[in-house]
This record gives structure tokens, sequence and C-alpha cells, in this order.
């Protein structure tokens, strides 16, 4: 690894380390340990799928992800940048959702750890360096489009459930599925995840160096937590096919296949200079 990419992003890579050693560690009990979750049976039944998807699909990804950034990677960069993120959102869950277990303290480690990692990471990234190996003929209407239909069908899909209750009184269906007073996925979602999401677009749209990276982020986001979506349908006890499954299907299918897009789009050193 170079000297001088291994002292840019130190503290980072060092957190990086930490980070994946726990998510193993926690991914790993969430699926064999019995008694670790207190939560109830629905709650345990779809948090196996979530522990899945970040065990076999997440972890593998960012430990690719770091070693090829460790190599001088741009790619590498982006797509680690985007599992950090994806480690946030997803102990955020754990941390502010789960019933009190065995594991907290790893939940704290893993949230703290993520968002001072991203932090630290992306106050070194080269913004305009990456921003220069995207090829000029990028689609950015149609990865900007994508990004703006989901975030704006998630933000209705949340608000009409919202008004439903201030009107009616009646809780969302996943509030009394899991038996939750609040809804850390209304919380999360709208003050994090979608503004996140429509600011990359509409950075993108005007071809801003922090578009590219933001939306790659993003895109990854919406590859693996549909993909977790999916796993968590397939997992959970309740009765029935999720009437959401063919939304889930298309922010799994459209991230993915904008992600790869993008990174694809990416020129190598000697077509940029």
């Amino acid at each position: 690894m170079d000297n001088m990419l291994k002292s840019k992003f130190k503290v980072s890579f060092i957190l990086s380390i930490i980070i994946i050693v726990l998510a193993i560690i926690t991914s790993v009990g969430g699926i064999f340990m019995e008694d670790l979750y207190q939560d109830n049976a629905y709650s345990q039944s779809v948090g196996l799928g979530n522990d899945l998807v970040t065990l076999v699909v997440v972890i593998p990804l960012m430990i690719g992800a770091l070693f090829f950034t460790m190599k001088g990677s741009y790619k590498g960069q982006l797509l680690w940048l985007s599992s950090l993120f994806y480690m946030f959102y997803n102990y955020m869950f754990y941390l502010f959702a789960c019933a009190f277990n065995n594991f907290f303290l790893l939940y704290v480690v893993l949230v703290s750890a993520s968002i001072y990692a991203i932090i630290f990471a992306l106050i070194k990234v080269d913004v305009q360096e990456i921003s220069q190996r995207f090829n000029e003929n990028l689609p950015v209407k149609w990865i900007g489009g994508f990004m703006f239909f989901i975030a704006g069908s998630l933000i209705v899909v949340n608000f009409i459930q919202i008004i439903n209750f201030i009107s009616t009184g009646q809780l969302p269906e996943h509030i009394i599925n899991y038996e939750w007073r609040t809804s850390i996925i209304f919380a999360i979602d709208l003050s994090i995840l979608l503004p996140t999401m429509i600011l990359s677009a509409v950075l993108l749209l005007k071809a801003n160096a922090w578009g590219f990276i933001l939306s790659a982020i993003m895109l990854f986001k919406m590859s693996t937590y549909g993909l977790a979506l999916i796993a968590m349908v397939f997992t959970s006890i309740s009765e029935g096919l999720d009437p959401l499954m063919p939304f889930y299907l298309l922010i799994w299918v459209g991230g993915t296949f904008f992600l790869v897009y993008l990174l694809k789009s990416m020129k190598s050193v000697k077509d940029v200079y």
C-alpha cells in the first residue's frame, strides 16, 4: 500500500477493520445465537434476512473495496465509502430498534465507528480527481431520475401512513408487527436517507463533483438494502407475500444496474491525462 495513501486514510482504515470484525460477530450471532435477540418472533425472523445479506454480501464487498482502496483504486474508494454508509444505516436499526441484548455495546461501536470513518474519509477524498474520471456521456438524467423516483415513492408511502395515523389513529402496520412504540424506519429514512438521496440526484444532474460520490453511495445502499428487504420478506413469519415486493425488486435491480453502470463509466488514468 502506498505510504501517502496509508497516511491519508489511516483513521478510516483502522475503523473499517474494526467495523468488519464486529459486523461479522453480530451477523453470525444474529443467525446462530437463538437467545440473542429479545424482540418478538416477527422482528427476529426479519432480522435473520438482514443478517444473512450483511454477512454474505456486504461484508465481502467491504473487504474487497477496502483492499482495492489500499491499492489506490478510485472505484474501490467509492465502494468502500458506500459500504461504510451501509454499516452506519444498518446498525442504526440494531442500536435504536432492537430490544436490549448482549450485543448492545457492539452496535454502539459499529454506528459510531461507521459515521466517523465516513467523516474522516470524505474530508480526505480527492473529489475533483474522482469526478474527472467519469465519462462525459454518463446518463446522469436516468440515474438522477431513478433516485428521485425511489426517494419520492418512499416519501409518499411514509407520509400516507403518517397522515393516516394523524387522521384515524391507526398505527402503521410495521409498528404493529414489530411492537415498537415509535417508527425508527420513518425517523431514519425521512431525516437522513431520503434527503441524502434527493441531494445526490440534484448534485449529479448539475454535474457537481460531490454528486458522483454521493450517487455511488446511494446506489450501493439501494442495491444492498433492496436485497436485504427481499431477504427479509422470505425469512419473515408473516402470512402471504409483502405487497411491496415488486418495489423492493425495483430498488435492488435498479440500484445494482445503475451502480455497475456508474462504476464502469469511470475512465482509467491514461484516459484522464
